[in-house]
């Protein structure tokens, strides 16, 4: 999830670049001596790894490619805000109920969306919040 919304905000927070040949074997891209536990770290060049990974990463296909890694510096509220995006979509707000919630016994709901009954997307439930990010 970290890839798209990076890429909807057109922002890595990319600091230092890596260019080089790579390999990725079970799992772990070689070499990697300019990374440490828990860096975040963006692929580019790649054929099967390309986007967002958390070192030491567990979701790497086997594969030799010339390219960049790059070291990212995410700030906490971004990475908060990415979390909270998270879950806002595996709560599945993004469904075409108009309801966000409902509650019976004097009756009351809050619509999920304006007319058209149609599920807000992460991007725009979170635009405002992005928008500090964000690069034209």
């Amino acid at each position: 999830m970290i890839t798209q919304i990076c890429r909807h905000i057109k922002n890595y927070f990319e600091y230092e670049f890596h260019p080089g040949s790579y390999t990725v074997s079970d799992g772990k891209i070689s070499p990697w001596d300019f990374l440490s536990e828990g860096d975040f770290y963006r692929i580019s060049g790649s054929r099967y790894n390309d986007g967002v990974h958390r070192h030491p990463a567990s979701d790497l296909k086997d594969e030799s490619f010339e390219g960049i890694v790059s070291l990212m510096a995410l700030p906490d509220g971004f990475l908060k805000t990415v979390s909270e995006i998270e879950s806002y979509c595996s709560a599945d707000n993004t469904s075409s109920s108009p309801y966000l919630s409902e509650s019976f016994g004097g009756y009351s709901y809050t619509r999920l969306t304006g007319s058209d009954g149609v599920g807000i997307p992460w991007q725009r439930a979170f635009k405002s919040r992005l928008n500090e990010w964000r690069k034209i």
